[in-house]
């Protein structure tokens, strides 16, 4: 929801709209009718005062509704789980590792967490040997490694 409600707001401010009443019935018209009974039925989480701009409640009451919280340790443990598909090269499965990344906030040692998930998950136990017995190897050693051993298969 937050991706496509984004594109949908992106939109209607592309098209200067300007006043706020015109941008949340734009809004609330491409979402489409399940979207508005919840909006109709859902109240503001954060009611300041009755002449706020209705776009911007319009967003909060619906961004309060969609948004689920993060679960930190949830995300971690799927993170952790994450191996390489069947014959799936390195690269994308560290593409798949960064998307998961996102939502378990590892903070500055995120390059680490790459590295060593990269080498805990790999099927090829002579590399994944060979990676090990290396002190302070770096991610890019890494994956240069695997994908010269993926080259050769």
């Amino acid at each position: 929801m937050a991706k496509m409600e984004t594109g949908i707001r992106d939109n209607a401010e592309g098209k200067g709209l300007d006043n706020t009443r015109k941008k949340t019935l734009q809004l609330l018209h491409y979402v489409g009718m399940e979207v508005q009974d919840i909006f109709q039925d859902i109240t503001d989480p954060d009611p300041v005062n009755d002449n706020q701009d209705p776009y911007a409640v319009c967003i909060r009451k619906l961004d309060h509704y969609f948004r689920a919280e993060e679960n930190i340790p949830f995300e971690r443990h799927v993170f952790r789980q994450m191996a390489p598909n069947e014959e799936e090269p390195v690269d994308k499965h560290l593409v798949r590792l960064r998307q998961q990344a996102r939502h378990c906030n590892f903070g500055a040692a995120l390059e680490e967490r790459f590295r060593d998930q990269s080498i805990e998950k790999l099927t090829d136990l002579e590399l994944k040997k060979k990676l090990l017995e290396t002190r302070r190897i770096p991610l890019d050693a890494i994956l240069e490694k695997a994908r010269a051993s993926e080259a050769a298969k």
